[in-house]
């Protein structure tokens, strides 16, 4: 017997950059807030940290298989999508709706979520005085139209346990890749 499975393969990267980094090229491109894609693009990051995998939370599973069948419009654009981390390092599991006590969930950065070729990437920059906590797990959020950056979770789609490491100023880029195969 053979039997065909679809593979999600989610892939984090947390990119950070200090204050400097951030001032500079503040000043080079005249903008208040610097996407991640900007400032990787004039700096190298002082640190990288890649965490592979994580959990589909039964409310996302449910999103999900309602998006396949058109039983819900709510779809992962970026007006309705958010990257959260959170503080709380206990393992993952399909029952989980929030990240810890302490959690933030921002808007993706403009051109997010992006497609190509089976993968779908999520990207949100996080400013010197957000998420500013210990991050010890990341997940993606889905509400309504027109989200904003908070520290309320909205439907959480999925969650994964990564000790990304202590957050007090500078900007961090968490970007998020999901390959199906």
């Amino acid at each position: 017997m053979r039997l065909d499975s679809l593979k999600w393969s989610p892939i984090a990267v947390v990119l950070k950059f200090d204050d400097d980094m951030v001032d500079y090229v503040r000043r080079v491109e005249g903008v208040e807030r610097p996407s991640g894609d900007l400032l990787a693009a004039y700096c190298t990051p002082y640190e990288q940290i890649v965490a592979e995998g994580n959990i589909v939370t039964t409310a996302g599973l449910t999103r999900l298989t309602g998006l396949l069948i058109g039983a819900n419009s709510n779809t992962l654009d970026s007006t309705r999508v958010r990257l959260g981390t959170g503080d709380t390092a206990t393992a993952a599991t399909v029952g989980d709706a929030s990240l810890g006590t302490n959690q933030y969930f921002h808007v993706l950065d403009a051109t997010y979520p992006s497609a190509s070729g089976g993968a779908v990437t999520f990207q949100a920059s996080f400013g010197a005085s957000e998420g500013n906590y210990t991050w010890a797990c990341w997940g993606l959020d889905v509400g309504t139209a027109t989200v904003t950056s908070s520290a309320t979770v909205a439907t959480l789609f999925n969650r994964k346990v990564a000790a990304f490491g202590p957050k007090s100023s500078g900007t961090w880029v968490l970007n998020v890749t999901v390959t199906f195969s």
